[in-house]
């Protein structure tokens, strides 16, 4: 997998320091069919980082 960054050099995904996930259980939550709030409380974020890895708003250089 390569290291990608942004414009500007900032840091996107799992290389950003503050990342709670990784590019597996971003690949995880978009393969999974359960409720958003059961992912949510699995990988320790908020139910709205579920709904955003899911439309794509967030971890959109994740391919699956």
């Amino acid at each position: 997998v390569a290291k990608r960054r942004q414009r500007a050099g900032r840091l996107v995904g799992e290389l950003h320091g503050r990342a709670i996930l990784d590019e597996a259980a971003v690949r995880d939550i978009r393969a999974s069919d359960e409720p958003k709030s059961v992912l949510a409380t699995r990988y320790g974020v908020a139910r709205q980082t579920v709904q955003s890895i899911l439309s794509g708003r967030s971890w959109g250089h994740v391919l699956d």
